[in-house]
């Protein structure tokens, strides 16, 4: 039994394509006043004390797992079933922790 996990295409309107445009003409690809409009943005819609973008999963993941303090020797519990950047083996190479792949029997709900 296969799963079918379907995609879609993406609603884009003009305003969209403008935004990216004006983003390319100001020079600034990456850390530039869009990133720090977004950071603000996000930091007060969830009330949090700082925000960081950043311009991968894998970099997110390096940051999470910084942020909880995994480090050397520790191992990270992945699902097996996922996007390759969720298992981030680059991510928990850089702070020298190890993954774990794990999966659940559907019939039994039994992880391995």
């Amino acid at each position: 039994m296969g799963i079918n996990v379907p995609f879609h295409k993406p609603h884009i309107t003009d305003a969209e394509i403008e935004a990216v445009a004006d983003v390319m003409r100001s020079g600034w690809l990456t850390m530039g006043p869009k990133t720090v409009e977004f950071e603000e943005s996000f930091r007060a819609r969830t009330g949090a004390s700082q925000a960081v973008a950043v311009s991968s999963a894998t970099a997110a993941l390096h940051l999470a797992l910084v942020a909880s303090g995994v480090g050397e020797g520790d191992e990270v519990i992945v699902p097996a079933m996922t996007f390759a950047a969720s298992a981030a083996p680059e991510a928990c190479a850089i702070v020298m922790a190890s993954t774990l792949c794990s999966s659940l029997h559907l019939a039994t709900s039994v992880t391995a």
